[in-house]
Order: structure tokens, then C-alpha cells, then sequence
């Protein structure tokens, strides 16, 4: 994948979680999505771009006291804050 298809596809899931309720998006969720907008990715793969968004405070784990094993995640209000210098909100 290239640098700008990378970025496309962290700001496509940073756009989800910016847009989900406050209980927070499905993992699941996120990989069809990305995957309906024309990405080719393994669900690996999308792991690994929701954990780099994580690690940049951009997004967040909803803690889950019910089926804690079905991931869901909000933006921050670091995300929000790149979603709107970028012109994405």
C-alpha cells in the first residue's frame, strides 16, 4: 500500500469513529466498511492502522463491561481536532 492510500485508509476509520455514537464502532464494522470503499486490506491489516491510531491518541477503545472481546472505537478529541484542520468535518 502506498503512503497516500495509508493515509486515505487511517483517515477513512478516524472518519467512522468520528461519526459513531458514543457506545463507539464495531471492529467488524470498520473492516467492512474500508472494505466497501474499495480497499483490499486483510482484516490484519486494518488491526494494525486502528492500533497506530490508538498509539497517536486519535482514536480510543470503549471500555466494554458486556462482550469486551467485540472491540468498539470513538474518536478523541485529538481526532476530532485533525479531522477538522484537515477539512474533513
Amino acid at each position: 500500500m502506498s503512503p497516500t492510500d495509508r493515509e486515505l485508509l487511517r483517515e477513512n476509520i478516524l472518519l467512522q469513529c468520528h461519526s459513531a455514537s458514543r457506545k463507539g464502532v464495531r471492529f467488524n464494522a470498520i473492516v467492512s466498511r474500508v472494505r466497501y470503499d474499495g480497499y483490499d486490506v486483510k482484516e490484519e491489516d486494518v488491526d494494525g492502522e486502528v492500533r497506530y491510531l490508538e498509539g497517536k491518541n486519535l482514536i480510543k477503545e470503549v471500555d466494554k463491561r458486556f462482550s469486551p472481546e467485540n472491540r468498539r472505537y470513538v474518536s478523541t478529541p485529538e481526532g476530532t481536532d485533525y479531522l477538522r484542520k484537515e477539512g474533513l468535518v
